[in-house]
């Protein structure tokens, strides 16, 4: 049938896409469809298998061939599990909405610090199934929130590559500039600064479909104190913002028990 979906391809643009920084294929239920099928098939294979009269060494291949994919497939739905918001309650699930979070409060008291984003790009290559190797291009945007100033003087039309971005950053925190750093880029390491030089205060909050943390390297300053509050509206709150707009953070951080109006407001 023309909609379904091919187990074999599916697995391939699952990781092509996660790895080179695309939209992520979704789980859905035409995957469970044909991950249904696929194991009713193997189930058949094995009845042939058993009585022999067949070629035992053709279907046993086939077997073998069709139950890897399903291992697979079986890796994707144990990670996506595990990436689950109940399960990782301290996981950030929108990083983007979080940097615009941290900018608000990191300018409450002076608006010195701004969001910019940049773009990396590396050839390399990724094994995809059956341990087949493919080149491509991986891409990824970096966002940083530093003080404007500092990130007026960083080029961010064009592309960097290597650990061009990451030395450019690391230079900045050793100048005792505080940044908060965030990337979807796969070589995450070449973009991020480097720790091992860095005498600033670092933290790292878990993040949700991305390969890196978001890290902070700060010093006694406004956006040191803005990342202490994060770290304590995570504590208390979880890290799933998703739906509760900003205002309402920012009320809970700041002491507000916003949330009891609201349980009231629905007992009457």
């Amino acid at each position: 049938m023309a909609n379904e979906i091919n187990l074999d391809e599916f697995i391939k643009n699952y990781y092509k896409k996660r790895y080179y920084g695309d939209e992520p294929v979704k789980l859905d239920r035409k995957v469970l469809t044909a991950f249904s099928k696929e194991y009713r098939i193997i189930e058949e294979l094995k009845k042939l298998y058993e009585k022999g009269e067949v070629n035992r060494k053709v279907v046993g291949e086939e077997i073998t061939k069709r139950m890897k994919t399903l291992k697979e497939l079986l890796e994707i739905f144990e990670r996506d599990l595990c990436e689950s918001d109940y399960r990782y309650p301290e996981y950030i699930t929108d990083y983007k909405k979080t940097m615009q979070l941290l900018l608000r409060l990191a300018n409450e008291s002076n608006d010195n610090y701004c969001l910019k984003a940049f773009s990396s790009e590396q050839l390399g290559s990724l094994e995809t199934q059956h341990g087949d190797r493919e080149t491509g291009m991986f891409k990824g945007a970096t966002l940083v929130i530093g003080e404007k100033e500092v990130l007026d003087k960083i080029d961010n039309s064009k592309p960097y590559y290597g650990e061009e971005l990451g030395s450019i950053l690391t230079k900045v925190v050793e100048n005792n500039h505080s940044l908060a750093v965030i990337t979807d880029y796969y070589y995450e390491s070449n973009v991020m600064p480097f720790t091992f030089y860095l005498k600033s205060n670092n933290h790292s909050f878990h993040v949700k479909g991305t390969f890196s943390d978001l890290c902070s390297y700060t010093y006694d300053d406004d956006l040191g104190n803005a990342i202490d509050k994060l770290k304590s509206y995570i504590d208390t709150y979880g890290g799933n913002i998703e739906n509760v707009s900003i205002d309402t953070i920012v009320s809970r951080i700041n002491g507000l028990d916003i949330d009891k109006d609201v349980l009231k407001k629905v007992k009457e």
